[in-house]
């Protein structure tokens, strides 16, 4: 699973104290894929930081082979006053194939739903653009983009669920796994 890339943004970017992992759950979504090992996971986290709520959860949602339309990436962040906003990444292939870079929406929580404010396209570099330029900078002597203290914060909480997970049963029943991709 690729859970260290939203555990990224949110330490990263968003400067996030993963603090406790309180749910994991793992999911068997196409069992002719794989009977045994999960393709989905659920995780919880408490948050903490300068620009969360006091009682802040980061929830992650991963899978593969789920049928949707299209792959999707999103992360959402919920503010204090009932407004969200989601960014759209797009995979590689997509990047490549359109130019596009994903999106971004502003949603204000509403009676009956979301009413969309404002929306627009992410501009930029390609992600392998910024990657490979990352690393350019650091083969050229310039200075590593992470900190090895920002690298154990991140892996910190994926081991806490590479602990956990070990040990749980994954969640094989069609509807639980439905509720897994409700909302997105």
């Amino acid at each position: 699973m690729d859970l260290i890339h939203p555990v990224e943004i949110l330490v990263q970017i968003l400067k996030a104290d993963l603090d406790e992992l309180t749910d994991a759950r793992t999911y068997i979504v196409k069992p002719e894929y794989d009977s045994k090992n999960p393709s989905a996971v659920q995780v919880i986290y408490k948050v903490s930081g300068s620009k969360f709520a006091k009682d802040a959860v980061a929830t992650i949602k991963l899978g593969k082979g789920f049928d949707m339309a299209s792959d999707k990436k999103i992360m959402r962040l919920y503010f204090e006053d009932g407004t969200f906003i989601e960014f759209e990444y797009l995979n590689t292939e997509e990047e490549l194939a359109t130019g596009k870079r994903g999106s971004w929406k502003l949603f204000k929580s509403e009676e009956g739903g979301a009413k969309l404010l404002e929306s627009k396209e992410v501009q930029g570099l390609l992600s392998y653009e910024t990657l490979i330029n990352e690393v350019v900078k650091i083969l050229q002597g310039g200075e590593m983009p992470l900190t090895l203290d920002e690298i154990k914060r991140m892996y910190e909480s994926e081991w806490q669920f590479q602990e956990i997970s070990k040990d749980l049963k994954p969640i094989t029943d069609k509807e639980e796994i439905k509720k897994l991709t409700e909302g997105i």
